[in-house]
């Protein structure tokens, strides 16, 4: 199920970007003391936690555990809204977890 973010899911939504940031740009920028230092869960989840307008927009597909988040943004040339979609649990592919799947979900809460 795809629902709107809250403050209970601030520890799990820092831990899922922080793990998706260090993937993503790690090599690309070579900067451990960022990644490592300056990029923590701590401080993002206590941001979600304390500041609600940071969890504006912002999804969560949760089954039971929360796997993955979306994030929605501003509207974009086109008038479509610029997102990231970002997921916990590398290994976490299986049936019902597809594009498809997600779509028809997407279309009941955006």
């Amino acid at each position: 199920m795809i629902r709107r973010a809250g403050s209970q899911d601030a520890s799990r939504l820092a831990e899922i970007l922080v793990f998706a940031k260090r993937c993503a740009y790690r090599g690309i920028f070579r900067n451990d003391r960022v990644s490592f230092n300056e990029l923590s869960v701590l401080g993002l989840g206590l941001r979600f936690r304390d500041e609600p307008e940071a969890l504006e927009g912002m999804y969560v597909y949760d089954d039971g555990i929360v796997r993955g988040l979306l994030h929605v943004g501003e509207q974009c040339q086109g008038g479509r809204k610029a997102f990231q979609l970002r997921r916990g649990d590398p290994e976490g592919e299986g049936p019902g977890r597809g594009p498809q799947d997600l779509s028809a979900q997407l279309r009941g809460v955006l």
